[in-house]
């Protein structure tokens, strides 16, 4: 894998960009990254931001330049580093009522599926998770089996907010550790 664009954000952040496509080599890659740039700019840093394919780093400018972490980065060599040879597999309590799935007789029918099928496919699916961010515990997860597929809608369940409403289709879930409230985000 090939080491990561790095670009300025403002005075105080750099984007880093590991790619255009989601990649499921990435996210821990992403992690190295992350973990090593914070032990090795520890009390300059104000936060990293994982997301599916790139890491925000944000700074104190009183302490730290776009110019110090961008040499740091080009000299970091963790593309080689071998994965983790086993992963930890967590298996999530899934609800499919409609007060907790809403577009779920939809998504059936713009998939010619039956419930019962939407359903077998969706949880019997191994899923990524890619970041975590948005509210505390909010998963954002790698992609669906193609047939779950469905372009993605502004339409919100009452009082939730997706988070994902703009993406062109919802290939990608999220799990949201609370109920996110309309306007509350």
């Amino acid at each position: 894998m090939s080491k990561p664009s790095i670009s300025p954000v403002g005075e105080s952040a750099i984007l880093l960009e590991f790619g255009h496509k989601i990649d499921l080599d990435l996210p821990f890659l992403i992690g190295q990254y992350a973990a090593t740039i914070k032990q090795a700019f520890a009390g300059t840093l104000v936060n990293c931001t994982p997301s599916y394919t790139s890491l925000l780093i944000e700074f104190h400018p009183i302490y730290c330049s776009v110019d110090a972490l961008t040499h740091y980065i080009q000299n970091l060599n963790l593309a080689d580093k071998p994965q983790p040879s086993s992963v930890d597999i967590k298996t999530l309590p899934t609800y499919y009522a409609p007060k907790e799935a809403p577009d779920l007789e939809s998504l059936a029918r713009y998939c010619s599926l039956s419930v019962d099928e939407v359903i077998t496919l969706h949880s019997r699916s191994t899923y990524t998770v890619c970041a975590i961010g948005f509210t505390p515990g909010f998963a954002f997860l790698a992609e669906l089996p193609k047939a779950l597929h469905m372009p993605s809608t502004k339409r919100h369940a009452p009082g939730y907010v997706e988070a994902v409403s703009e993406l062109p289709t919802t290939k990608r879930r999220y799990i949201p550790a609370i109920p996110l409230e309309a306007g509350k985000s």
